[in-house]
């Protein structure tokens, strides 16, 4: 039996998911949804338009450096620290969400 949904790692196994439903005569989103984290430019080129999860990856890269300067400077005042960063959801057409029409 085929599962309703695929949440992919990445957009390049998305596009191997497109890929290999395809040759299965399967449809995205009509026969399975599909939702993959990252959301790289060529993604909105690939049809249907992959629904994603954007890590905020600038972000992380900042935090990162913050982090590692205070350590190398003595100013770290935790030998560990947990820092959570939320994604964003970018709805789209792959995940079979009907977006309301104004």
């Amino acid at each position: 039996e085929l599962p309703s949904a695929i949440v992919a790692m990445n957009n390049m196994v998305a596009v191997g998911i497109v890929l290999a439903l395809r040759e299965r005569g399967l449809s995205i989103p009509e026969d399975i949804a599909l939702v993959c984290f990252d959301d790289i430019q060529y993604a909105s080129l690939l049809y249907p338009f992959l629904t994603a999860m954007v890590q905020p990856a600038e972000t992380f890269g900042t935090i990162a450096a913050q982090l590692l300067i205070e350590r190398i400077d003595g100013r770290a005042t935790e030998r560990r620290r947990q820092v959570v960063l939320s994604p964003d959801l970018v709805v789209r057409r792959s995940c079979g969400a009907q977006l309301a029409r104004v």
